[in-house]
């Protein structure tokens, strides 16, 4: 059984980089209040550590930073080292003790 690919790709949409970063930023933001709500109700707390998959920009990395002041995140990308490198610059303000990025291939 292989591993199966995301069949999203940040290359394949319709918008150039940065418009797709400003939807991607809004989608992450428009129902927060509902996410992080339905997140704690499946046992999401502060001073946990969370790994966060398919972590891609950041913007949902970014609200759970600001919402848990004290949680610890791995955020783990796999598909595009782009969208790795665009959550690196964009999270480069979080304290290196709050978050770990890794890109993998596979």
């Amino acid at each position: 059984m292989g591993v199966e690919r995301s069949t999203y790709s940040v290359r394949n949409t319709t918008l150039n980089f940065s418009e797709e970063m400003e939807r991607l930023k809004l989608q992450a933001s428009m129902g927060w209040q509902k996410e992080l709500r339905n997140l704690k109700w499946y046992g999401l707390q502060n001073k946990q550590n969370v790994l966060e998959v398919g972590s891609g920009p950041g913007f949902v990395t970014r609200q759970l930073l600001c919402s848990l002041p004290d949680v610890r995140i791995t955020a783990l990308e796999i598909d595009d080292r782009t969208l790795h490198d665009f959550s690196q610059e964009q999270l480069q303000d979080i304290s290196a003790d709050r978050i770990q990025f890794v890109h993998s291939t596979t």
